[in-house]
Parts: C-alpha cells; sequence; structure tokens
C-alpha cells in the first residue's frame, strides 16, 4: 500500500474523488431496490410486470454495447486529451445511426415481436431511443471523468437512481404495470442526458464541426469489443432463456433476486477490482503473482463473512420485505449469492492482471469459452426439462468454473510477459 500512497496515480487522482464516484455510484444502484417493494406491497404491481421488465432492461442493454461499438471505452484511456471530444462525436453519430436501422426494423417486425413477448408494439418504438440515450450518457460519463469533472460523472448514477426510483412509485401508483415500470426506466436515462449535456457545456454544433482524429488506442476496439459483446450476451441471455421458457412470474421473482444480490456485489466489485489495479499498475515491473494472490485471499476472508451471515438471514429479510407468494426471491437469492462470491472476488483480481498486461487476445479466448459454456448449459437445462430452481443452479455452477479459469488466464498472462 505504501507504493500506492507514494504512486502518482494516488497524487493525482485523488482518492476521495474515488469514493465520492464509489458513494454515488452505490445509492444510485441501491435506491430502486427500495422501491420494488413499495409497488410490491401497496401499489399492487406483479410478479409478471417484473418480468416484462426484465426483458426490456436486457434487450437496451445489449443493444447499447452493440450499437456503441466499443467508441465510449477509448474515451478514459485515450492519452492525448485533444482526441477525447473527436471520439466522443464518433460515439454518439454511430449509435444515432445504428439506432435509426434498429427502429426501421422496429417498425417493420413490430407485430411479429409483440407476439413472441408480453411487450405492447409502443414499448418496442422506445427502445432505440433508450439504447442511443444509454450510449450518451455512458459517453459523457466517460468524458467528464476523462477531463477530471468525476463530480459530474458520479452524480449523474445518483441522479438517475433516484429518478428512477420515484417514477417508479409514481407510475405504479396510477396502476400502468410494466408499461411505467419500463417508461420509468427511460424517463432515468433521457434526464440523466439532459443533465450531462447542460453541465458538459458541449453543444450539437461543437461536436458536428470536430475535425475527425483517429484516436491512438483505436486498434484496442477490435479486441475489446467482441469481448464486451460476449460479456454482455453472457450475462443477459438467461433472462431471454428464462423468459420463452418459463413462466414469466417465475421469471420476475428471479429477477428480482438477481437485482437484490448482483446489482449490490457489482459495486463492491468495481471497488475490489480498482484495488487490484492499483496493486498490479504501479508493481508491473515487479509484479509477483503469489503475493497478489495473498490479497486475493484476504480478501475472500473479509468478504466471506458477510456473505455468510445475508446467506442465514435471506429467508427473514425476504419475508419481512415481501407478501408470501413471493418467497422464491429467497431461494433464487441463495443460489445467486454464491455466483456473487467469485464475481467479487475472483472475477476482479483476475481481470485487473490481463487488462493491466494488456492481454486483450487472452482476455477474448476467455470470454468465448465463458459465452459458450453458460449457452451450453442453459440450452441443456432448457431440453431436458429442468426446472427454473435447477437451472439456476447449473447457471451459477458453470459461471464460477468460468470465474475459475479467468483465474488461470490471468497467471499465464502474467508469464507470457515475464518471457
Amino acid at each position: 500500500m505504501k507504493k500506492i500512497k507514494n504512486s502518482k496515480f494516488y497524487k493525482n487522482y485523488k482518492l476521495n474523488k474515488f469514493f465520492n464516484l464509489a458513494f454515488f455510484t452505490g445509492i444510485g444502484q441501491i435506491l430502486p431496490l427500495f422501491s420494488f417493494p413499495i409497488i410490491t406491497n401497496y401499489l399492487n404491481v406483479i410478479p409478471s410486470d417484473f418480468g416484462n421488465l426484465a426483458i426490456y432492461i436486457s434487450s437496451v442493454n445489449i443493444l447499447a454495447v452493440l450499437t456503441g461499438l466499443g467508441f465510449n471505452i477509448l474515451i478514459p484511456t485515450e492519452k492525448n486529451i485533444n482526441k477525447v471530444l473527436s471520439i466522443l462525436k464518433s460515439s454518439l453519430i454511430t449509435s444515432f445511426i445504428l439506432n435509426i436501422f434498429i427502429l426501421i426494423i422496429v417498425i417493420i417486425f413490430s407485430d411479429t415481436l409483440q407476439q413472441i413477448t408480453d411487450l405492447s408494439p409502443n414499448i418496442f418504438y422506445l427502445m432505440p431511443i433508450n439504447v442511443f440515450l444509454i450510449n450518451l450518457c455512458i459517453s459523457f460519463y466517460y468524458y467528464n471523468f476523462r477531463i477530471n469533472k468525476i463530480f459530474i460523472s458520479s452524480f449523474s448514477k445518483l441522479l438517475r437512481g433516484s429518478i428512477y426510483s420515484f417514477l417508479l412509485i409514481l407510475f405504479s401508483y396510477f396502476m400502468y404495470g410494466y408499461k411505467g415500470m419500463i417508461f420509468s426506466y427511460f424517463l432515468s436515462w433521457l434526464v440523466c442526458s439532459i443533465y450531462f449535456i447542460f453541465f458538459s457545456k458541449i453543444t450539437l454544433n461543437n461536436i458536428l464541426t470536430l475535425n475527425n482524429i483517429v484516436p491512438e488506442n483505436l486498434k484496442d476496439i477490435n479486441l475489446i469489443l467482441p469481448g464486451q459483446i460476449l460479456n454482455k450476451l453472457s450475462s443477459e441471455i438467461i433472462f431471454f432463456l428464462f423468459y420463452f421458457f418459463y413462466d414469466k412470474n417465475m421469471v420476475g421473482l428471479f429477477y428480482k433476486a438477481f437485482s437484490y444480490i448482483m446489482i449490490p456485489c457489482s459495486f463492491i466489485a468495481t471497488i475490489v477490482q480498482d484495488y487490484f489495479r492499483q496493486i498490479v499498475v504501479y508493481s508491473l515491473n515487479e509484479f509477483n503473482f503469489n503475493k497478489a494472490l495473498y490479497n486475493l485471499l484476504k480478501i475472500i476472508f473479509i468478504l466471506s463473512i458477510p456473505f455468510t451471515l445475508v446467506y442465514f438471514l435471506i429467508d427473514y429479510l425476504i419475508i419481512l420485505i415481501f407478501p408470501n407468494e413471493y418467497i422464491e426471491i429467497s431461494y433464487f437469492s441463495k443460489i445467486l449469492l454464491f455466483l456473487a462470491f467469485f464475481m467479487v472476488t475472483l472475477s476482479p483480481f483476475s481481470g485487473s492482471i490481463i487488462h493491466a498486461y494488456r492481454n486483450f487476445k487472452l482476455d477474448l479466448v476467455w470470454q468465448i469459452i465463458f459465452s459458450i459454456t453458460i449457452n451450453f448449459v442453459l440450452l441443456i437445462c432448457i431440453i431436458f426439462n429442468l426446472n427454473i430452481f435447477v437451472t439456476s443452479i447449473y447457471y451459477v455452477l458453470a459461471c464460477i468454473i468460468m470465474y475459475s479459469l479467468q483465474l488461470y488466464f490471468s497467471y499465464l498472462s502474467t508469464k507470457n510477459n515475464a518471457r
């Protein structure tokens, strides 16, 4: 830790800014979770509404990665500050054009899409706009982060979470069901987009009049983007398969359990990954995998205590928060808790090492294996008509095995660079 405190990163980045970012991000992600019990207990929102919300959010998340083409990934890593605005321009224009095509496709196939889902046509028309807003927010988030306006980026997380939470309750009060929940999600991104445009002080004219400059790290997209797409598909595919092959109510309960377990844990994983990234990046020349592994074991021991407590208390918490018909949330939560534990320990450790050594090819290989394995396991479960609880267990086991493989790949990454 002394090396970290004496490093330029510590002095320039200022850890208090990081903790501000972590605080606002954490609160912004957790706030909507508090609204779920309110709209469930008092506003008659049914489990299938959450299933429809899950399929919508999964769809726009996948489309956001596909239409962004990885340009927003380059913004925080571009060394030349003069090229950052040019990357922002490329990101926004590319996303806008691709979402126009998606809107045309939706208009043509709206009847077919309505037949295979329970969503109304208006929801599908909303998707391309929502996807563009997500890409806009992500691009401006990274842009402000890159130019050291970290508060603008971090506060956006709190703002969107607050708006989303408030609108969920408001629209549920007026009995709009899943449509109101989806519109709440859409409006939260719209408000966040307006916030970024206003405080970033970048006009449309500024963006359109910029010269196109090729960023130095453009070649990284070829390796990072496929991995990012595979990662997103692997994490969201389970909602699609559950939605089309299982009862919609059970999908809604699974989504709620997933939200309560995985969203807070993804926030913890971000903090853990930043910790490991600092250790790895500022000791590359003398990096020792075994010493780093010792730090990982300490993190595992520390986090095992709260995870164990949550595991034994979760039944009581779910009964306390939700009506009796939602008891299945506790079953799903216990299953997902094992996945969450490995997600906040092994994955941040392995990912930090692989990316610090810029071994994107190895990361892409792992993403391909991960995606194939997860999809194969889920399809086998569905073919053999296993119930949703058993399928969830096999899904978690497959993910844990893949995270263990990623740990081995991170070890290979250090060995390859040592030669």
